[in-house]
């Protein structure tokens, strides 16, 4: 992946891809003077490969990746924490790895000394595969990322279930017994909270999360459903 990185065609966001896309076109020395880290004859047949790759239609696919020097820095570091945007990262630049093998394999009668360049970074087609098992492709980790997760997501579902169950029964009682707000109900720190009458605030069980700025609305959170809320 490093080889892939430092070597490319590939090349980090917002570094120069090719004398075509700097406006170049096609100069080769004054190419070569904007790139003076690569030098000699071979590097100039394989910047004539990328710059002919422009003018084709089996075009070299995108290059663009993020760095990922600092997340492979920190996995050498035991117990280190990554975000899950890192091992995207990887994941993407893995795959990105494997594209442009599966291209050059292709093409390499196109491109030989860039297939020969690109050959130098291993594809580890298990990489995506793993990352792709925990985290899905919204970045959001899986239900089943691990047994002991899965079993903690359905519990917490199972919980969420009985604070509705719970808060739809006192809305009904309380409602029938007109102790509610016409508004009924609101939400204060992300909790469903009944929207009582003031007058009838001692008639109903439960936390009492807030006022209305009149002073006329006590928002209470059902003793039922508060039980649940603890647990969850």
């Amino acid at each position: 992946m490093r080889t892939f990185a430092r070597f490319g065609p590939i090349h980090e966001k917002g570094k120069p891809k090719n004398a075509r896309r700097l406006g170049i076109s096609g100069n080769t020395p004054a190419a070569e003077r904007l790139l003076p880290h690569r030098t000699g004859r071979g590097f100039r047949r394989q910047f004539r490969e990328d710059l002919a790759s422009a003018q084709q239609d089996n075009r070299i696919p995108n290059h663009g990746f993020e760095p990922v020097d600092q997340t492979l820095s920190l996995l050498r570091i035991e117990n280190s924490l990554l975000p899950v945007e890192a091992f995207r990262g990887l994941s993407s630049l893995t795959e990105r790895i494997g594209e442009h093998h599966r291209f050059f394999i292709k093409f390499q009668e196109y491109y030989p000394l860039l297939d020969q360049w690109v050959q130098q970074a291993v594809y580890h087609e298990y990489i995506p595969s793993r990352i792709g098992s925990v985290i899905d492709r919204f970045g959001e980790i899986r239900d089943d990322a691990s047994e002991e997760l899965l079993r903690i997501r359905r519990a917490m579902q199972r919980v969420r279930g009985a604070i509705n169950q719970s808060f739809n029964a006192a809305l009904a009682h309380c409602q029938k017994a007109d102790y509610l707000d016409e508004i009924k109900e609101s939400v204060v720190d992300n909790r469903r909270v009944l929207a009582v009458k003031a007058m009838h605030r001692r008639k109903v069980k439960g936390s009492v999360l807030g006022s209305s700025k009149t002073g006329s609305i006590v928002y209470v959170e059902p003793e039922a459903a508060l039980q649940h809320s603890r647990e969850l």
